[in-house]
């Protein structure tokens, strides 16, 4: 049995997962390259080894190689369990190493050279972005009725998967979340969506179609990160519009239990595992305890013992 064979195959299989989850695994196997075509129980640990280095070669990030990687061995080791193969090859793979701080962040002056590169009529869809930290999938399935008129907040609890095909609930149980909106930005909001039905899109292509990622690089963010690149030397994906939300109240000392309830990750820890370099080293309240110690030992004996 061939590779390509092995994955249809897997993916056929499976059962109790949405489409979504066979299309990710697809894509996520792309780019096999000479490895997809070869039998499978001829695919040695040195032949991953070479197809590891030829992704590194076309400028995959160490993160999307890990996906990768994941996605085969996930799938050699169904084999192993199925005694199709024997052995899983992927199992002795030196991955890179992935830079967690991988990551671009604008300033606020950044920002409005940004915006202003950005059309006219998505420049409201793009301030959201950036006031929310909203993934992508969630704020393209915001209705009118998520804004929430008495508290000025958003109410996020669905996203689109299926490649903007079906709309679901969120990616984590703590996906579902309120997110406040500040003065300025819901005013716009409120005149913006005042024709609009309750349940209508918030944000959309002309013709009323939900946008897409495809959609959004090519109409509306494409320009702004062309420009970007050429006079900063940024490369900013519409991911790192939620980086900058997060760094920008890291600047203003938000608590972090309060960034990962904006956030809608899983827990607090998880959000400082991967924002944590983000934070200001402030050695105030460090200097400030122990300058009070400092002058309260100095005025009185501490029996020790």
């Amino acid at each position: 049995m061939k590779l390509q064979n092995l994955v249809i195959e897997y993916s056929n299989q499976m059962t109790g997962v949405t489409n979504d989850w066979i299309q990710r695994i697809r894509y996520l196997t792309n780019n096999l390259e000479n490895l997809y075509d070869k039998k499978i129980d001829q695919i040695k640990p040195s032949d991953i080894s070479q197809w590891i280095k030829f992704l590194q070669k076309k400028d995959f990030s160490a993160k999307t190689i890990h996906n990768k990687h994941g996605a085969l061995s996930q799938i050699f080791s169904w084999a192993v369990r199925e005694k199709i193969i024997t052995e899983n090859p992927c199992l002795y793979s030196k991955l890179p190493k992935i830079n967690q701080h991988e990551m671009e962040i604008l300033t606020v002056d950044q920002y409005y050279i940004y915006l202003s590169y950005v059309p006219q009529e998505y420049q409201l869809f793009i301030k959201t972005a950036f006031a929310t930290g909203a993934r992508f999938s969630e704020l393209t399935a915001l209705t009118k009725k998520d804004i929430n008129l008495e508290r000025q907040t958003f109410f996020i609890h669905q996203a689109w998967s299926d490649r903007g095909k079906t709309m679901g609930p969120g990616k984590t149980a703590k996906a579902r979340r309120s997110i406040p909106i500040h003065r300025t930005l819901f005013t716009e909001l409120v005149d913006y969506s005042e024709n609009l039905t309750s349940k209508s899109l918030l944000f959309t292509k002309p013709n009323g179609k939900p946008i897409t990622s495809g959609y959004c690089h090519k109409h509306i963010t494409g320009f702004a990160q062309k420009k970007m690149q050429e006079y900063y030397g940024i490369r900013f994906r519409f991911h790192d519009i939620r980086h900058t939300f997060v760094s920008w109240l890291l600047d203003f000392n938000t608590p972090v239990l309060t960034v990962s309830r904006y956030l809608g990750h899983k827990s607090a820890a998880f959000t400082l595992d991967r924002y944590g370099h983000l934070l200001k080293e402030n050695r105030e309240h460090i200097d400030g305890l122990f300058e009070k110690i400092s002058q309260h030992t100095s005025k009185k004996h501490i029996q020790l013992y």
